[in-house]
């Protein structure tokens, strides 16, 4: 069995994958010169939470800080909300880029903003919904926590 401290280094590796691999699909469809959800406002948000969520969990790789905010009295609590809302707001984004693109397939300009690329993440979110993002962020959220606390 992983010790406790090695799965804590597991799981943010896994988060710091997961952010890079978003970050890699938001930042590709941003580079596609005719694709028109490069200018969309979510995809820039989105981008710099994925970039804050990575320097946090690189960082909490070798300082506890998650930890530290947890044990904290007054924030304790609203850090973990904070932290699902956060969650939500990036796979919402995500999830509204990529359905953005699908209802517009039909569009000639839409239709370019798929390569090799942003197939295989584009595919993942195309078919997410507001309900499923937010059964999703609280879920990945708990259990991330339990983790990192053990």
């Amino acid at each position: 069995m992983l010790e406790g401290s090695n799965f804590k280094y597991i799981v943010n590796i896994l988060l710091i994958l997961f952010c890079c691999s978003l970050n890699i699909y938001l930042n590709d469809l941003k580079k596609i010169n005719n694709c028109p959800i490069k200018k969309n406002w979510r995809l820039h948000n989105a981008i710099t939470l994925l970039n804050l969520l990575f320097v946090t969990t690189i960082i909490n790789l070798f300082i506890p800080l998650h930890n530290f905010f947890y044990a904290l009295p007054l924030i304790g609590g609203w850090y973990i909300l904070i932290f699902a809302i956060w969650i939500f707001i990036i796979l919402y984004s995500v999830t509204y880029v990529s359905n953005e693109i699908q209802e517009n397939k039909d569009n000639s300009l839409y239709k370019n903003c798929i390569n090799q690329k942003t197939k295989i993440m584009y595919n993942t979110f195309k078919n997410n919904n507001v309900v499923t993002n937010l059964m999703i962020s609280p879920i990945f959220t708990m259990l991330y926590f339990y983790i990192i606390k053990n």
